[in-house]
């Protein structure tokens, strides 16, 4: 992994793991310690990143005026009718919007297709 692609965590999470990898190879080490690591960097990075969906959601709920469990399940809507599109493109599903009112905002959240 590259620092230059990747956040000062993930370069620092790849030095990590790699130097306990050395360690565990040559018996300094137990085997034990680079598997908790293992977990403990999973499950850091998959908390910041339903930290990042939360703000994201929230986000758009205040942009567009709705509640942020109605983007929520809009979303579901959206990732299940891209998952059963009988065409196999990904056309449908797509989140568009389709032009900014006085209004608001129009959010088309099944591909352009009618509910």
């Amino acid at each position: 992994m590259d620092s230059d692609t990747h956040g000062p965590m993930e370069a620092f999470e790849t030095w990590l793991l790699r130097r306990v990898g050395r360690a565990v190879e040559a018996g300094d080490v137990s085997a034990n310690l680079l598997n908790e690591l293992i977990t403990e960097v999973q499950v850091s990075r998959d908390k910041s990143q339903r930290e990042s969906h939360t703000a994201a959601v929230q986000n758009i709920a205040s942009e567009v005026g709705l509640s942020s469990e109605e983007v929520e399940n809009r979303t579901r809507r959206v990732g299940s009718q891209a998952a059963s599109d009988p065409r196999g493109d990904d056309a449908s599903g797509r989140l568009s919007v389709a032009g900014g009112t006085e209004e608001g905002i129009l959010i088309s959240c099944d591909g352009g297709r009618s509910a």
